[in-house]
């Protein structure tokens, strides 16, 4: 059995992640958790240390532990990082669920928006992440048939860029990525049903992926809740 400061500090963790305890609000004190806990302030104060470590609160002097904001997850723009690789990274609590998985020819209309060759074959993936319970992101992936043969609804749920590597040891490049803020559509909206109503678009990264030797393999829509996400970019200033 988990030492019991653990146990305390994932309870607070996740009645801060589910907004029980919303950012700028204070925990209740030291006193009161202990006294709830039927435990020491000691044992409270351990809980609550765990907690600043990870940036969940900040202890404010004589006013108690303040909630951070907390929703903004990262997403970096200067690497090619896979999804399951950013989520073990950031320790998120997900979820991916396979909503569409099938295998069409390239038309004209898809061969100008994925530079895949007409009539070609390619997966057409789609799969919602859901963090902490929310329905957070929509990728829609095209990938090359002949490039990456044997994947199946099963790998797609997992981890594309493991199977590409690791059994089929493909060696993957490089990506160019370019980001929009396109108004939501109506497959958008289905699928992301948690959505504010308010909210009318989404924040959508388009990118193009390429293994090591030049050749496209894959095309992505990846469409994220702006009240979810920032995006990080490493920029050095060039000599002219």
């Amino acid at each position: 059995m988990a030492e019991l400061y653990k146990q305390i500090y994932q309870e607070l963790k996740n009645a801060i992640l589910t907004e029980k305890y919303p950012a700028e609000s204070f925990l209740p004190s030291e006193t009161a958790l202990a006294s709830d806990h039927s435990c020491s302030r000691d044992t409270i104060r351990k809980a609550l240390l765990a907690l600043e470590a990870e940036g969940y609160i900040q202890k404010q002097r004589g006013r108690g532990s303040q909630v951070l904001q907390h929703k903004l997850r990262t997403f970096p723009l200067n690497g090619l990082t896979s999804y399951q690789e950013i989520k073990k990274i950031q320790n998120l609590d997900t979820q991916t669920v396979v909503k569409k998985f099938e295998i069409i020819s390239v038309d004209e209309q898809l061969h100008k928006l994925t530079g895949f060759t007409l009539d070609s074959a390619v997966y057409h993936i789609v799969r919602v992440r859901i963090i902490n319970g929310l329905t957070s992101i929509i990728d829609i992936d095209y990938l090359d048939v002949g490039l990456i043969p044997g994947l199946t609804s099963t790998i797609a749920s997992q981890s594309l860029y493991a199977y590409i590597e690791n059994e089929l040891n493909l060696q993957i490049g490089y990506s160019e990525k370019q980001i929009t803020c396109p108004r939501l559509s109506s497959q958008d909206r289905e699928l992301m049903p948690d959505l504010p109503k308010e909210e009318n678009r989404v924040i959508q990264v388009e990118s193009s992926s390429y293994l090591a030797d030049t050749t496209l393999f894959q095309h992505t829509l990846s469409k994220h809740r702006p009240d979810q996400f920032k995006f990080e970019e490493f920029a050095r200033r060039q000599s002219y």
